[in-house]
């Protein structure tokens, strides 16, 4: 693991050593060496060398890293600890090694917390092992998602970590940030920063995760058990890899190609998110959480188990005719989100023939939240369709309304159709005729008997007779129904 004269300093500093100015972040150093006149310097070793030599070689070595032991005349300008007394050069490379081992240790545990990808606690408490002040890590909502490092008891914490503990996100408007911009630390790119305007008087340092290249989250520390070190602002930049390794793996175990999926994945989890955040990438992708669409559910015809090479490979073969789309994977199927308005499925009928799938599809909806309910809808397109529908494989939640709707309320069916209702089915059964499809029709064309009878293909005189009929059977006047009378003769005959 590579580190860097700040870190080293961090771990060795005492009363007789000095930094002397560095780069903060350039993380390029794995040894320790001794400083020999005949050996070829390189940048990612470090060097012990006596103030003597140090003065002697100076002109053609000060570019490199050094710790100087004891020194002399010559006062380094950059790159470089310094003893104002010698010290047994020995014990002080056994202990910049031990440095070294320490952080490598670090780095080996925290990398195999993140393969195994327990969980974000128990990675976080491994990274802090190495931080001095805890840290803790946002959505770019200002949610807290965890924190790392020791947290004192609440009667040590300052102001602004009571609100993070308390409350789990930081107080985002007490930031003298713009009304409309508050994604202001997207400017800032990979750098590590302070915010703009901290109420609290506290030094705060903010450090981006990216996630494929977008914006994901915040890492952020202050000042809580002591003033921040630039070993420490280098360790923040480590510590942030490592959390930007972590989502990345766990995007790419999802089938996430991008926050924006990652975000609808957790909806359809039924898991909570930060919605500016959702709001802040729909946008720089050309949707916004109004946009009017429609959901489809991509899966096998047959509901087979289809393996995780075959779905991506049918999804790579479905993006290509979808790309304007939001597309993604979850729970195995392909999820699309489209405006019907501008694109229809049926131009990828062709193509989810020859992949062997089949597709459900919702209503229509105007808010990205109904995300979860649109894809149940879709679901139960599919299955209404896998049994009734054979001959089709593009199944809309429209067609299967009404029996969800009946499926739903069965074990209601007794307790909610009404009695009248259950009389005319007992005279229809008995005496072959189709009353109850008739009163159906006569109600949702709302009372008019000439539009009925064109419906029913029936001449109106016919009619006519026939709703007299059910007006004798049923004991009331259909002209004198009332619009609530009218809804529950008509649910009514739904749940038949």
């Amino acid at each position: 693991m590579k580190i860097n004269l700040p870190i080293i300093y961090d771990q060795i500093k005492n009363e007789c050593n000095l930094l002397v100015k560095c780069s903060t972040y350039d993380l390029s150093i794995n040894q320790v060496r001794f400083f020999h006149t005949d050996c070829k310097l390189q940048k990612e070793c470090i060097y012990i060398i006596s103030g003597e030599d140090f003065d002697l070689y100076y002109d053609k070595i000060y570019t490199f890293s050094f710790i100087i032991n004891g020194i002399k005349n010559k006062i380094p300008k950059q790159n470089a600890i310094y003893y104002q007394n010698k010290v047994n050069k020995y014990e002080l490379f056994d202990e910049i090694q031990d440095v070294f081992i320490q952080f490598e240790n670090w780095n080996q545990q925290v990398q195999k917390e993140i393969v195994k990808h327990k969980n974000i606690v128990s990675l976080s408490n491994e990274i802090g092992l190495m931080l001095q002040n805890p840290i803790a890590l946002f959505d770019l909502s200002f949610r807290l998602i965890g924190t790392a490092g020791s947290i004192p008891s609440k009667e040590k914490l300052n102001r602004e970590w009571l609100d993070i503990v308390e409350h789990g996100l930081a107080p985002v408007d007490s930031y003298n940030i713009p009304d409309q911009d508050i994604y202001f630390f997207a400017k800032h790119k990979k750098e590590i920063y302070i915010p703009a305007g901290n109420p609290y008087g506290n030094t705060d340092l903010f450090a981006n995760i990216y996630v494929n290249h977008e914006l994901f989250g915040i890492v952020a520390i202050t000042n809580l058990i002591q003033e921040i070190s630039d070993g420490e602002k280098a360790v923040l930049s480590i510590v942030r890899d490592y959390y930007e390794l972590y989502f990345s793996l766990s995007f790419k175990e999802k089938n996430n190609y991008n926050v924006i999926h990652y975000y609808l994945q957790q909806l359809l989890d039924n898991k909570s998110i930060p919605f500016e955040a959702l709001e802040y990438h729909l946008h720089k992708a050309n949707w916004d959480t109004n946009t009017i669409y429609k959901l489809a559910c991509l899966c096998h015809i047959s509901d087979e188990y289809i393996n995780q090479a075959q779905i991506e490979y049918a999804y790579s073969r479905i993006l290509r005719r979808c790309k304007d789309n939001i597309c993604f994977i979850f729970q195995n199927n392909i999820v699309i989100l489209y405006d019907s308005n501008e694109y229809s499925l049926h131009s990828l009928k062709e193509e989810i023939i020859k992949l062997n799938l089949c597709c459900g599809i919702s209503f229509v909806y105007n808010d990205i939240m109904d995300i979860r309910i649109a894809y149940q809808q879709a679901l139960v397109s599919i299955e209404y369709g896998r049994k009734y529908k054979k001959e089709d494989i593009l199944w809309d939640f429209e067609m299967t309304y009404a029996h969800t709707l009946k499926h739903a309320l069965a074990d209601k069916k007794d307790f909610l159709i009404h009695p009248m209702i259950k009389t005319l089915s007992n005279y229809d059964a008995l005496n072959n005729t189709n009353f109850i499809q008739i009163l159906k029709t006569y109600i949702l064309s709302g009372g008019n008997s000439k539009k009925t009878a064109e419906l029913l293909y029936m001449h109106r005189n016919t009619l006519l007779y026939k709703l007299e009929k059910i007006e004798s059977i049923l004991n009331i006047k259909l002209s004198d129904l009332q619009e609530t009378s009218r809804e529950i003769i008509l649910y009514s005959i739904l749940l038949m």
